[in-house]
């Protein structure tokens, strides 16, 4: 009898162990399958991008060609740098703006310390130093008188270069974000951002009655971190929030067609509703004298607590995020009609 128990219990343990050792094996086989399709997911997505290359596009009536998708990206203005962020991450970035670092300016000045190179923009932009970089897409914004001469040169390189004069308005931002997104193979995303920023214009205006009543709104802001305050104006995307958000720009009321300098005559003559404050990050001592003022301190707007700071990114630097701020805006400059008293 006791043998038999004793080979029973072998019997058992034999069982168990061969058990064991089957979902051992099956489990492990089952990793491998999990390991391999998320591997072949990958693969097969990068495939499928690099299919869809090379393509070439028309960017404000120039010819762009992009013979893979590209992995070594020169984002040299900041609407174009924060658009790439948006769609594929910071780790297609070789070069960037440095004006990308300054967190009231950019929306994304945590994220970009592991790109390796950081470049002067505006005036003092080097095309042979960014060509250093070896970028295999260079991607530009033409503001001033350097950066045109910049795309001169870039363009002798035959580095895949794109650059875009226009973000003064959402709807340019809109379209810049398409386009973007099919030089880099992320139409689908460019898309769906462009479909919500759509949604959240239509929220914002659905709260605002057709009315004849729209305040003044003086846009009031330097233009460079040293530069003295400027009204800003149709050349601005503030300008176009601002009218969006059912309001009048104050650069109307003065009949400017573009964004100018400030003066307290200006201002005085102007007496706006409300009052925005555009804040750079540094004020310049020109800035703070005018705000500091006897002249400004007698204004309408000032004198009922209707004035606002916000930082650039958020009103007057062209990216997606300032859309988010139309709620708000709707809702400060109609209070009656929002019920935001």
């Amino acid at each position: 009898m006791k043998c038999y128990q004793d080979g029973r219990k072998n019997g058992l343990f034999l069982g168990l162990f061969l058990i064991i050792t089957l979902l051992c094996i099956t489990g492990c086989a089952s990793g491998e399958k999990v390991v391999q399709s998320e591997s072949n997911k990958a693969a097969e997505s990068n495939e499928k991008s690099n299919s869809a290359f090379p393509r070439t596009l028309s960017i404000e009536g120039k010819e762009v060609t992009v013979q893979a998708q590209p992995q070594q990206i020169a984002a040299l203005s900041l609407n174009v740098a924060e658009i790439v962020i948006d769609l594929v991450g910071t780790d297609s970035l070789v070069a960037i703006t440095e004006s990308a670092e300054n967190a009231s300016l950019s929306h994304y000045s945590q994220e970009i310390e592991k790109i390796p190179y950081k470049v002067k923009g505006a005036t003092s932009l080097d095309p042979e130093v960014v060509l250093s970089y070896d970028p295999d897409l260079v991607l530009l914004t033409l503001t001033h008188g350097a950066e045109q001469d910049a795309e001169k040169l870039l363009e002798q390189s035959g580095t895949p270069l794109a650059s875009f004069s226009r973000w003064t308005t959402v709807q340019d931002v809109m379209e810049n974000y398409l386009a973007i997104g099919q030089l880099l193979g992320e139409e689908e995303k460019s898309e769906e951002i462009v479909d919500q920023l759509e949604q959240k214009i239509t929220q914002a205006q659905s709260l605002v009655k057709v009315s004849d009543q729209q305040p003044t709104v003086l846009i009031l802001s330097q233009v460079g971190s040293n530069t003295g305050p400027y009204i800003l104006g149709p050349s601005s995307i503030a300008y176009d929030l601002i009218q969006l958000a059912g309001g009048t720009p104050g650069s109307d009321v003065l009949g400017l067609e573009k964004s100018a300098p400030a003066s307290i005559e200006h201002l005085i003559d102007m007496d706006p509703d409300y009052i925005i404050l555009v804040e750079w990050g540094t004020t310049s001592d020109e800035f703070q004298d005018l705000v500091d003022s006897e002249g400004f301190q007698t204004l309408t707007a000032v004198q009922e607590d209707k004035i606002k700071r916000m930082k650039a990114k958020d009103i007057s630097q062209a990216n997606r995020y300032i859309v988010d701020q139309l709620v708000p805006l709707v809702e400060w400059l109609h209070p009656n009609e929002t019920g935001k008293e």
